[in-house]
């Protein structure tokens, strides 16, 4: 069996769960990783820990955009 390769790691920032969840599943579905954040606090400490290829975000969010 071969192991899938991934095309790169992608941060989705949104406070809208279905929104995350539907690009999750596009991302996934053609070989990408994703990481998920609701928050831009979440988001901030994700960050910190680690790299990503691409960030994806929403600019309008409660408490911090």
């Amino acid at each position: 069996m071969e192991a899938e390769t991934s095309f790169g790691k992608i941060l989705i920032i949104d406070d809208e769960k279905d929104n995350t969840e539907i690009i999750k599943d596009i991302l996934e579905d053609v070989n990408y990783k994703t990481v998920l954040a609701r928050s831009a606090s979440e988001a901030k400490a994700i960050v910190s820990a680690n790299t990503f290829d691409l960030i994806l975000m929403d600019t309008n969010m409660p408490v911090m955009s």
